[in-house]
């Protein structure tokens, strides 16, 4: 461990024992299922993350903001959001469901596309992380936990006029150029929003190691990445009991996809991705009952140059959800929800082929409060893939509040059917070179049991703090394994004796992880303040199998991070630290390194120019470290930026009933 991480972790330290005048958070309400209620009586390790701690980090993009949360671990593909996966708990980046305003997003073709959001920084109200199976409540997916994200106009909270904009203005190293930008109208009822995100850069340079095996013409290649992403919105309250809501997203990526996703000496690879997201919803409420019809349309197409002398793949993805869902209370200790979800999938693939899938699930949820301090809850879903067959998915929680602990311990079991890219990846190419991944159309879905128990404590009000340990059983759970092609005997476009990566059943993987966050937050007198945070997270997962997986075991084992924040009059400087411990991986062939440990310091110092604009100097991966978090795919080194960043608001007026 570094001198500067060791700093780090005084210094959040430092910042509980020199308070003087503690200031507490306000609990919130979460959505850990159908059934809302504030956190501490969920049963769930829950964490909210509000739109001022998103505009405060200094970070680039949705995946960057996760880094800092206990349980969640990111494997990010050339940085800034190009492409990153996303696991919880030990999870897969295909087991972690992505939700946009209640509506599943997670991506048919593959989980690489999963953090594809069309919707800007700037236009999120905040994010709920879920960790732990949440299947019961909202579909397959979610095995290892929820990312929820609530836009702002979805969860408007005024009800008269508002007018609203915010967002920043970037520049930086690399011919940098990053622009977030967003405008919130909300007149008599009527809501409307506008948010814009693009990030360019010429990237990074390498060496490129397919130069020297005599496979490629260049001696070098940049991480270069153009990301554009548009969102629009509008809303109408009909009455105090009836809200119309509407979204169109547009996500546009176009970046250099080398090792990205295979480790093979021909790997030149480009790749374009083009997103459309619809999303419509009416809700009703009244009295104790709220009631919401939803549906969602995305379409993406896909094109994906391995190497300029090959054939590009190119593919086309739709996809429908549907959802209805009625909460409603009885006698203020019971809570009730129940509902059904409709998604239909279609594939269009050159290397993959055509192939079309239609799920549907029905759930019910019940919450009850019993005594004054016990809370329960129970929920069961039934979900029929035509392809899989049925499952039937139970999920229960149970939280103990006593003063400032709270006791709580949850179960759920959790089913995921294969994707189009597990199943079908190079199916149709005729004569797929070695080190490339390979489908397998005769995969079974995965289904797992977990367990955790965990406790909360609000230490006099000066300090939260929460941990938790946690135990997933998986069967069946699928990842690409090395496996030589005389052993495949399903695919007949394999080269005789080479090894690929094969997507496989494997027999079981169990996955054992404890969490631990803190956080603080204090005025030190009228003109310093100061906050603080600390996570930890530790996993171990055992498969059982001799043959080397890509993704089941490709988690840190240790994760601490850290941050701190100190305002003194205009000024503010904040730093973020984590420290990552994971099995290493070398691929001498194409330079590519997996280290143990690293490293990274983020740091930002802002100076308000006014209450709502100020300027700011960020300097991400300050230590400069060297690393890869998949194998082939080198993550940026240093790098400075500096902007621009306001939020401007106009007349803030009472709470709307659809909060």
């Amino acid at each position: 461990m570094t001198k500067t991480w060791i700093t780090i972790i005084l210094l959040l330290f430092n910042t509980l024992i020199l308070a003087q005048t503690p200031t507490t958070w306000p609990e919130a309400i979460v959505s850990a299922s159908h059934v809302e209620s504030p956190g501490r009586q969920s049963g769930r390790n829950v964490q909210v993350i509000s739109s001022l701690e998103i505009s405060e980090l200094p970070v680039n993009s949705f995946d960057e903001l996760l880094h800092y949360v206990a349980g969640v671990n990111i494997n990010s593909r050339g940085g800034f959001g190009v492409q990153s996966d996303v696991g919880m708990r030990g999870s897969t980046f295909a087991q972690v469901l992505i939700m946009i305003d209640h509506q599943r997003f997670n991506d048919p073709l593959t989980g690489h596309f999963n953090f594809y959001l069309p919707v800007p920084l700037s236009e999120i109200d905040h994010i709920e992380i879920i960790r732990g199976p949440a299947a019961a409540a909202f579909g397959a997916d979610a095995v290892g936990g929820v990312v929820h994200v609530f836009t702002k106009s979805y969860v408007d909270r005024e009800i008269d006029k508002r007018y609203q904009t915010n967002g920043e203005i970037t520049f930086g190293e690399h011919d940098l150029r990053m622009q977030d930008v967003a405008m919130n109208i909300n007149e008599k009822g009527l809501l409307f929003s506008a948010a814009i995100r693009n990030v360019v850069s010429d990237g990074e340079t390498y060496n490129n190691p397919n130069f020297a095996s005599g496979v490629s013409t260049d001696t070098t290649y940049n991480s270069r990445f153009n990301l554009q992403s548009q969102t629009y919105s509008l809303g109408y309250v009909v009455n105090e009991n009836f809200k119309l809501y509407a979204r169109a997203g547009i996500d546009r990526r176009d970046f250099n996809a080398k090792y990205f996703y295979t480790a093979s000496s021909f790997d030149e690879s480009v790749e374009q991705v083009n997103q459309n997201w619809l999303h419509g919803a009416a809700s009703w409420f009244k009295n104790n009952h709220f009631i919401e019809a939803s549906v969602s349309y995305k379409y993406l197409e896909d094109r994906f140059v391995f190497n300029p002398a090959f054939e590009a793949n190119q593919h086309e993805v739709t996809q429908w959800v549907g959802q209805l869902f009625h909460r409603f209370s009885y006698a203020e200790r019971w809570q009730f929800a129940y509902g059904g979800q409709l998604v239909n999938k279609y594939i269009q693939s050159t290397d993959r082929g055509n192939h079309e899938n239609l799920s549907f699930g029905v759930f019910g949820e019940a919450s009850a409060k019993w005594f004054t301090n016990l809370h329960s809850h129970v929920a069961l879903r039934v979900e029929n893939d035509e392809n899989f067959g049925t499952s039937v998915l139970p999920q229960a929680s149970v939280s103990y509040t006593l003063k400032q602990f709270v006791v709580r311990a949850a179960y759920g079991q959790a089913f995921r059917a294969p994707d189009f890219t597990e199943r079908f990846v190079s199916y149709q190419i005729d004569s797929l070179s070695p080190g490339r991944n390979a489908g397998n159309p005769d995969l079974r879905a995965e289904k797992s049991t977990s367990y955790e128990l965990g406790a909360d404590y609000n230490v006099s009000n000066k300090a939260q703090v929460a941990v938790t340990a946690f135990y997933r059983m998986s069967d069946n759970l699928i990842d690409f394994t090395q496996t030589n092609a005389d052993d495949i005997t399903n695919l007949n476009n394999l080269y005789a004796g080479a090894d690929y990566l094969y997507a496989t059943n494997l027999a079981y993987a169990n996955t054992l992880g404890a969490e631990f966050t803190a956080r603080y937050k204090h005025e030190f007198s009228t003109q310093l303040k100061g906050t603080a945070g600390l996570a930890y997270t530790w996993l171990q997962t055992e498969t059982g199998e001799a043959t080397l997986s890509k993704y089941v075991a490709n988690h840190p084992t240790h994760m601490l991070n850290g941050t701190m924040d100190l305002t003194w009059r205009k000024l503010s400087l904040l730093a973020a630290a984590t420290f990552t411990q994971r099995n290493p991986d070398v691929n001498a062939s194409i330079d590519a390194a997996i280290p143990r440990n690293y490293t990274l310091l983020d740091m930002q110092l802002r100076f308000a120019i006014r209450s709502n604009f100020s300027l700011f100097v960020k300097v991400n991966n300050a230590l400069d470290t060297r690393y890869q978090e998949i194998l082939g795919a080198p993550m940026p080194g240093r790098w400075v930026a500096a902007g621009l960043k306001w939020d401007v608001r106009i007349y803030q007026l009472p709470r709307s009933p659809f909060l």
